[in-house]
């Protein structure tokens, strides 16, 4: 819908398209006015139940631009938009709107109301809210999912020994002089030595066997 506005805040002139109850994000409102650019424009509805939308204060709209026209008297016209959200059109009926416009010496010009028809749709029925016990329900699911978080954030993984029968990591042992014989770590985990250690003679080496080995020494 398109909307303008003089000096004063007289709606001037208005072409509205049809508005469908139920409708969300598809109805823009577009507003030209003699306004300056550092004015600030703000929008507020009354609905058809005679509520108000927003509850409190106004939503502000997008300044656009200049566009290249100008009024009667020669003053540049800006213009500015709006996106209708579904609150705005959830009862079908008469909705009025209200411009606001506020200038940066504190200025405020409102307009004179205007407004447009919502028609009549199939309006969507919510379900029943959930009852008490539901609630006490998901909030104790909750609380249970945090606790299990806790613990196992309180437990940090601790690697464990390598052995004949757990891949894991290695026990440092402090060198010796005695330690001038390397060994390596297959994809397994198994430690190997030379086949021709003479103090070391087995399939493969534990931590435990190693460390033997350096106390021989």
């Amino acid at each position: 819908m398109i909307f303008f506005a003089d000096n004063s805040g007289v709606i001037t002139f208005s072409a509205q398209t049809p508005v469908h109850q139920g409708s969300a994000d598809t109805n823009n409102f577009y507003l030209f006015a003699p306004f300056a650019v550092s004015d600030s424009v703000t929008i507020a509805f009354m609905l058809p139940d005679g509520s108000v939308y927003p509850r409190s204060g106004a939503d502000m709209m997008t300044w656009r631009g200049y566009t290249g026209y100008e009024d009667d008297d020669g003053n540049r016209l800006s213009g500015w938009s709006y996106c209708v959200p579904n609150e705005v059109l959830r009862r079908h009926g008469v909705v009025r709107a209200q411009f606001m416009f506020y200038n940066a010496a504190g200025k405020i010009t409102g307009s004179s109301l205007t407004a447009f028809n919502v028609e009549e749709g199939v309006p969507v029925i919510l379900p029943a809210a959930p009852s008490q016990d539901v609630y006490q329900q998901i909030l104790a699911a909750i609380a249970h999912l945090q606790e299990e978080i806790d613990n196992f954030s309180a437990d940090p993984y601790i690697l464990p020994i390598a052995d004949a029968e757990t891949l894991g990591g290695v026990r440092p042992v402090a060198k010796t002089a005695a330690m001038g014989q390397p060994v390596g770590v297959d994809a397994f985990g198994r430690l190997w030595t030379a086949s021709d250690t003479d103090n070391l003679k087995l399939e493969y080496a534990t931590d435990a066997d190693i460390q033997a080995l350096f106390e021989e020494g």
